[in-house]
């Protein structure tokens, strides 16, 4: 299958990012296609982002958000499906980024309208954003994002893909979790594009820890 890695190269690149996370990635871009390619099984009730760390040909290692198919209860954060494959689709930021978003700049003064549905407004995503660059969860090892939260930011005709930052709080302030916010992209997709934060900002994602798979050997890093 196009765009996977095997299950040992990804075990690798989760046991290097484990060790020693990359406090520099503010964010990664997901394009359209690959989401698609993921969720075609028809037991798929969403995705299951890894955070990782390495390359592949030689390159220079970069940050990585591994891409599962997930099945099962939706309630629990369900169950990777690897038969389905590895997915490293993953653009990070940097070096695809959207320079000019509020999100990439954390200035959250600008005026945007407030999306139904589950979104943030621009003050709340900023505030997440700033903390997590502050102090990021090094505990975090996945993020769990129901199919039909994915369906949602793809609808809009002009999205090119989604770029997902990283955040760090939450409705209780005392207890805290990591976040994976989400955006639609339009624009240039060789150079990432553009945030489109009038379609909203997006807080659909699950941790793991809690939302996990914990017999997955991505979870395990045991083959």
């Amino acid at each position: 299958m196009a765009n996977t890695i095997d299950l040992t190269t990804a075990i690798n690149w989760i046991s290097t990012w484990r060790r020693s996370p990359d406090t520099g990635v503010k964010a990664f871009f997901i394009p359209v296609i690959d989401f698609s390619s993921l969720m075609q099984d028809k037991n798929c009730i969403g995705v299951r982002a890894y955070l990782a760390f390495g390359n592949t040909d030689g390159n220079p290692a970069e940050a990585k958000l591994l891409l599962v198919d997930v099945e099962g209860d939706i309630n629990t954060g369900g169950t990777d499906n690897l038969n389905n494959g590895i997915y490293d689709f993953t653009r990070p930021c940097p070096s695809y980024c959207d320079v000019t978003s509020p999100l990439y700049t954390l200035d959250g003064s600008g005026q945007y309208p407030i999306v139904p549905g589950n979104t943030i407004d621009i003050r709340t995503a900023v505030d997440w954003a700033t903390q997590w660059r502050l102090t990021p969860d090094t505990n975090v090892k996945a993020f769990f994002i129901p199919k039909d939260d994915i369906t949602d930011l793809l609808k809009d005709s002009s999205c090119i893909g989604v770029r997902a930052y990283l955040g760090w709080g939450g409705s209780d302030s005392k207890n805290p979790e990591a976040k994976l916010m989400m955006v639609n992209v339009d624009g240039n997709i060789n150079t990432g594009g553009t945030d489109n934060i009038t379609n909203g900002i997006f807080d659909f994602t699950r941790p793991c820890p809690s939302y996990c798979d914990v017999t997955s050997s991505l979870y395990t890093l045991i083959p």
